[in-house]
Parts: structure tokens; C-alpha cells; sequence
């Protein structure tokens, strides 16, 4: 057990000395030396194993732990970008990063400065714009907004912005025609998160056996889905299995 460890250090070791020559950001440093084998592991699964496979899995890896190291990186190293060069591109950025981190006020200022001249009726950025004012629980906002986003863009589609639509119908009380939008969003809507909030609509109006029987037929399909499947749509899983009493 003792040559164990010590392996396990020496070999967290090499991998902090991997990282300082290669120029990895320097947690890895501190996380390598103080927790050695989790570090180490971590290390090889999201640092030389995405290198050595070059996947583009392996980049969302390295963001991921990166996030959870230094959950504010990306936003300060962006939030610099804006201060030297303040355009469309880089405000937009920050914007959907400060979306990522909850910091909705700021990400609504950023996009309602974007959406100026050439590019006041970008779909892009109204869609974001609408996403940090239902963040901020204006529901009447965030419809005026994709309804712009609309008007503007007749040809534009984004099952994202449909979803927030009929989210935000739901927010400001009307009933019903949030459950004509998951209805028709059920059709296309990738995963069960569409059937899932129409379930739970049905049980706000008291549709309980309805509900019911919507969660059962989820619970059904995903578990009929490959494993991988379900573990994509966990929350919404165990959601349905919790309001079909499973």
C-alpha cells in the first residue's frame, strides 16, 4: 500500500511538471500536488486524454472542469475583451457568458447594447436578450422580445426560442395558450423536457389523472432509450418517475 502511494504521488508529480512546461492554466499545479490521485485523474481525463485524441468531446471536457475549477474565467477574460475593444462580437459573448453564470442584469444591458443600427433585429441576440429577461422573471418582456424576434425574422426557427415562449406565456398566467406551445412543441422539441413542463401544467389546472398518465408514458419511453439516453435527461427522468409514482 505504501509503494502505492507512493506511485500515485510520484506520478501526480510528472503531471504537475507536464503541466508547468506545457503551459496549463496553474491550478492544475496546486490540484495535482494537493489531491494527488483524484488530481491525476483529472488531469488525464481532461487534459492529455482530449490532447492525445483531439476530439471536440475532449474540449467540452476541458471547459467543464474548467468551469467547475474557475467558474468565473471565461466571464473575466471576456469581460477584458469588451473593456479593449467593446463590438458586437465580444459583447455578445460576454453577454452569453454572464447568462452561463446567472448574471442576468448585466447580460440584458449587454445585449440591448448590441441590438443597435445594423444589427437591431438580430435573432440571435433578441433570443439572448429574451433569455435574461425571463432570467429576471419579466415573462411580459421576454414575449414582447420573441415577438420581435419574429416579426423580424419570419424564417428564423429555434425550438430553444419556442420553448422560452411558451415558458414565458406559463410565467405571466396564461394557461392556455402555454399548452397549445408544449403541445405543439412535443412534435419537435428534442428530449422529454416538452412533455415534461406540459405534464406539469396539466397538474397546475388539475388535470391530475391526465398528468399522470403523461409522466407514465415519459418514464416509458425513456426507459425503452438506451442508457445514454436517459443519463442526457436525468432531471427529467426522475421527474416523471416521481409524478407517475414510480
Amino acid at each position: 500500500m505504501p509503494l502505492l502511494g507512493v506511485l500515485v504521488f510520484a506520478l501526480a508529480i510528472g503531471c504537475a511538471i507536464h503541466a508547468g512546461r506545457t503551459g496549463r492554466p496553474q491550478f492544475w499545479i496546486y490540484v495535482l500536488i494537493f489531491v494527488p490521485g483524484l488530481g491525476t485523474f483529472a488531469y488525464l481525463l481532461f487534459e492529455l486524454i482530449p490532447e492525445w485524441m483531439g476530439t471536440r468531446q475532449g474540449q467540452k471536457a476541458q471547459k467543464t472542469v474548467s468551469r467547475l475549477i474557475d467558474p468565473e474565467k471565461a466571464y473575466k477574460a471576456l469581460r477584458d475583451a469588451v473593456e479593449t475593444s467593446p463590438t458586437v462580437e465580444t459583447m455578445s459573448r460576454l453577454a452569453e457568458e454572464c447568462l452561463n453564470l446567472s448574471r442576468f442584469d448585466e447580460a440584458a444591458d449587454l445585449y440591448s447594447a448590441c441590438l443597435q443600427g445594423v444589427h437591431a433585429a438580430d435573432p440571435q441576440l433578441l433570443l439572448g436578450l429574451a433569455r435574461a429577461q425571463f432570467g429576471l422573471g419579466q415573462f411580459g418582456d421576454a414575449k414582447g422580445t420573441l415577438d420581435r424576434l419574429r416579426a423580424a425574422n419570419p424564417e428564423f426557427q429555434s425550438s430553444d426560442g419556442h420553448m422560452l415562449y411558451a415558458r414565458a406565456l406559463e410565467g405571466l398566467g396564461d394557461l392556455a395558450a402555454a399548452r397549445a406551445e408544449y403541445d405543439a412543441l412535443r412534435g419537435y422539441f428534442p428530449g422529454p423536457e416538452a412533455s415534461c413542463r406540459l405534464a406539469l401544467l396539466l397538474q397546475k389546472t388539475g388535470e391530475e389523472d391526465a398528468a399522470r398518465a403523461l409522466f407514465k408514458e415519459i418514464r416509458r419511453s425513456l426507459e425503452r432509450s438506451p442508457k445514454h439516453v436517459r443519463e442526457m435527461h436525468a432531471e427529467w427522468y426522475a421527474l416523471s418517475g416521481r409524478h407517475a409514482g414510480v
